[in-house]
């Protein structure tokens, strides 16, 4: 053996792979980026409205009452911000389940994060990694396949 994993194959360099999707997501030079078109993929099905480049996702959906979403969108400003519902629970996990993106708007925008629940999602197409666990379809994490447009 040569030192490979397996004679006879050609080894896949994920750096030089990294290097190679990274030229293709971001023009850095022309300020564009190759954003994802969603149209016919997966990721289109999951959410109310899609677009072939964005759709909008509602990220803390109201539930049965007594539930921790639903206690959220009922809480006082002040709950809202307290430790009750952001930070992280004590085994380590988020307390609320993508409360992000409504917490970054309405931080920037000062704000109440239930107002901006409804989150404007738009995604690069393409990715250094390949992961097993990753949500996003595959088609739109390799930017060589062309499944995108530069804006």
């Amino acid at each position: 053996m040569d030192g490979t994993l397996f004679e006879n194959s050609e080894m896949i360099d994920p750096e030089e792979v990294a290097k190679q999707r990274r030229s293709l997501i971001a023009k850095l030079d022309a300020r564009e980026y190759f954003i994802a078109d969603y149209c016919g993929s997966d990721m289109s099905k999951d959410t109310p409205i899609t677009e072939r480049y964005f759709r909008i996702k509602e990220y803390i959906k109201p539930r049965e009452p007594g539930d921790y979403g639903q206690e959220w969108l009922q809480a006082s400003i002040s709950d809202v911000w307290s430790s009750k519902f952001i930070g992280l629970a004590k085994e380590g996990f988020q307390k609320l389940e993508f409360q992000n993106p409504p917490y970054a708007a309405a931080y920037r925008l000062k704000g109440d994060p239930r107002h901006y629940n409804d989150t404007f999602v738009i995604q690069t197409n393409g990715c250094d990694y390949e992961c097993s666990f990753c949500f996003v379809d595959r088609e739109l994490n390799k930017p060589e396949l062309g499944k995108g447009k530069y804006f």
